[in-house]
């Protein structure tokens, strides 16, 4: 078995060799010889020419627009982004009555609290960002009035 570009080749050895092939090269054997005027040359050569510098140009100016629409599209993202953020309110939590509620209900409701919690404000929460609701009792502290007499 013959390898298959081996018969290939062989088969663009005989279309070369065809007869209308063989009737194609003497037609062009048989054309005159033109030889190229300098002038057309140089006037090719001059137009080569302003066509490498206008790409030239064109590259240039690419290459400093482009870093500079980049930042145009970037400062109108940001200032989308500043402009139709939602204000930002303080988390309110409302205490659970737990002699009303339940123990349960308590823990339940506490759970919730400090998921949403942790959900908003992440690791920490301000002491100004915490708004506390329904709420007649003052949390219990360790600080007394005498504490704040020094200042």
């Amino acid at each position: 078995m013959k390898d298959p570009k081996r018969l290939e080749m062989m088969n663009a050895d005989e279309r070369l060799n065809s007869e209308a092939q063989q009737a194609i090269r003497q037609t062009v054997r048989a054309l005159p010889e033109e030889t190229v005027s300098l002038a057309w040359r140089s006037a090719l050569n001059e137009r080569v020419l302003q066509e490498a510098q206008l790409s030239k140009r064109r590259q240039r100016l690419a290459w400093l627009l482009r870093p500079a629409v980049g930042l145009a599209m970037a400062g109108a993202m940001a200032f989308v982004v500043v402009m139709r953020t939602p204000e930002t309110k303080p988390i309110s939590i409302v205490r659970a009555n737990t002699a009303a509620a339940g123990l349960e209900a308590a823990l339940v409701s506490t759970h919730r609290e400090t998921a949403m919690l942790t959900d908003v404000a992440g690791v920490g929460l301000n002491a100004t960002e915490v708004e506390v609701l329904a709420s007649d009792e003052v949390p219990p502290t360790d600080w007394s009035e005498a504490d704040f007499d020094g200042f």
